[in-house]
Formats: C-alpha cells, sequence, structure tokens
C-alpha cells in the first residue's frame, strides 16, 4: 500500500513579480480601488438605492481569506489568549508585495463579521490563493 503523504512544494520557476503578471496582487489592488471608490462615493452620498451595485456604502468591504504555499489558511492572533481569525480586510498594499490586512472577526451568533483594531503586514509572494466573500458592511474607526 502506499503512503498517503502528501508534502507541499513550491514550484521553483514560481516567483512573485512587480510586473502586475501575479494574479493575487492583481485581485487585492482591484479589491482596494473598489473599496477605496466605496469610501469615496459614501463621503459625498447619504443614500444609494435598490439598483446600485452589491458594494455600496453599505457594503464598504471585501473579506479575503489568503492561503499560503502549502495550502494552510493564513491566519492571525486576534488576542494573547490564543483566538485566531482567517477573514480579513485588504486596506493597503506597499511596494506592489506587501499587503496590510485588518483582522475580521466571525460573530458565530449573529452570522456575521466584524472589524478589529488589529492589523497585519503579509508578504503576497507566499500566498497561492485567494478566496473573496460575498461584500458586508464593516464598521471602520477613524
Amino acid at each position: 500500500m502506499v503512503e498517503d503523504n502528501v508534502r507541499c512544494q513550491r514550484n521553483a520557476s514560481a516567483s512573485c513579480s512587480n510586473e502586475g503578471s501575479n494574479k493575487i496582487i492583481d485581485t487585492v489592488k482591484r479589491i482596494l480601488a473598489l473599496q477605496k471608490e466605496v469610501e469615496n462615493v459614501s463621503a459625498t452620498t447619504t443614500c444609494i438605492g435598490c439598483n446600485a451595485c452589491l458594494l455600496n456604502y453599505c457594503n464598504n468591504t471585501i473579506p479575503v481569506a489568503l492561503f499560503l504555499n502549502c495550502c494552510q489558511p493564513f491566519s492571525c492572533f486576534l488576542d494573547t489568549s490564543g483566538a485566531t481569525t482567517t477573514f480579513f480586510r485588504l486596506e493597503s498594499l506597499a511596494d506592489n508585495r506587501y499587503v496590510t490586512l485588518r483582522c475580521l472577526t466571525n460573530d458565530k451568533e449573529n452570522n456575521c463579521l466584524s472589524a478589529t483594531n488589529q492589523t497585519c503586514i503579509l508578504d503576497l509572494c507566499s500566498v497561492i490563493a485567494i478566496e473573496c466573500f460575498q461584500p458586508i458592511t464593516v464598521e471602520m474607526c477613524s
């Protein structure tokens, strides 16, 4: 019987390119642009009707989950007790490679995600997949 031992190996020829060919970076840029557009609209508009796109001032965040080289979901500690999250709001992109993520908590009782004050920075070169969820409303503290 063949041993069922799956090893994770990154393709040696795969590299993180700053030339815009990396689909993960392109997706992150697009999400950041959409969220920024919503911030600009919400600053000048108090109401968007039902015919507006799904991402509007009421839905200002596209939550994401990111997966690392070994198909492990990226997680971040929420506090010193060891609680973690795998849900994030994209905040910014630096050097076309390092993304700042705001941690989102999963409120299972109310079936929603909430923003926290915790952020982290992730090198997108270590990300092999991104999962995008339905846009949601996240209250952002200034």
